[in-house]
């Protein structure tokens, strides 16, 4: 597993240049940092205490990143006009993933970006409220130390899985996202009862066969994440999703995403970035996995 995380740091190394946001777009901007904003969501999860002394090659690695991704940051707060920030967070909940990215980052390096002020008066302005707000908004606030989301992710989560069509594809992605902001990508546990635990195992356990049929390595890579941070990695499921990935990885480098087929016009780049990334998080949260569910 090491030589496939290995692997992909390089692929995700090599292709640095492709994250990076250019100034100049102004308010435009929030379209064009969701392969960075992604990027870093990923090396905020292993920002756990355990890896520095666990894994000081990986640790060093996500720190260094940490650092250069920050500049970029910098430079994305600075083509902001922060006046008009709470007003793009109301008319599109999305702009708000943008804001995690500066406290993110803090968590990685230790070190604030210049923008750090910023934060808290553009989500009050924006009226954040923790109990009625978008749920992807206060995930956004969480990271941001403005609040917890992890009762209303673990209500959004069952609302799913209890559904006639939570297996579907589309649906999958709602669980593997909710799973994210009620752990808060693995830094808290998610605290459920012994009943739902049962059935979010159980839950994840299918859903990760059929993506794995199916040859969606992109959500079987959130997946084998999600089981990672839920108590899962004791089942064969489990173990043959990260072996999945790890065979894939040796071919390829990174994980390629075939689940998009033409005649979708995207550059490999675009293809295959957010499969790896996952895939980053899964394997190399398998290698110090503990069970994060507080009973």
């Amino acid at each position: 597993m090491q030589k496939a995380t290995q692997a992909l740091c390089n692929w995700l190394d090599d292709h640095l240049d492709r994250f990076r946001y250019v100034p100049g777009a102004g308010m435009d901007c929030f379209e064009h940092i969701k392969p960075l904003g992604e990027y870093i969501l990923i090396l905020y999860s292993f920002s756990r205490l355990g890896y520095k002394t666990t894994f000081p090659a990986l640790h060093r690695w996500v720190t260094t990143k940490g650092h250069i991704l920050q500049r970029m940051v910098d430079d994305f707060g600075g083509d902001i006009d922060w006046e008009l920030v709470p007003g793009a967070i109301t008319n599109n909940p999305v702009n708000a993933s943008a804001l995690f990215m500066f406290r993110a980052l803090k968590a990685i390096t230790g070190k604030a970006t210049k923008w750090d002020s910023y934060i808290e008066p553009a989500f009050e302005k924006a009226g954040l409220s923790m109990e009625t707000g978008n749920i992807g908004v206060l995930f956004a606030a969480d990271i941001c130390g403005l609040g917890n989301c992890h009762d209303r992710a673990v209500a959004a989560l069952f609302e799913v899985i209890k559904s006639g069509n939570a297996l579907l594809f589309s649906s999958l992605y709602l669980v593997t996202h909710y799973i994210f902001y009620a752990t808060k990508m693995g830094l808290r546990p998610i605290t459920i009862f012994a009943p739902r635990e049962h059935t979010l195992k159980i839950f994840l356990q299918k859903a990760l066969a059929i993506s794995i049929e199916k040859e969606n390595y992109d959500i079987a890579g959130e997946l084998v994440m999600c089981m990672n941070w839920v108590g899962c990695p004791d089942n064969p499921e489990y173990e043959y999703g990260l072996k999945m990935l790890s065979d894939i990885i040796s071919i390829h480098g990174y994980v390629p995403n075939i689940s998009r087929r033409p005649p979708e016009k995207v550059d490999d780049f675009n293809r295959n970035y957010h499969p790896s990334l996952v895939a980053l998080a899964a394997i190399g949260h398998s290698q110090i996995a503990d069970k994060l569910i507080a009973i």
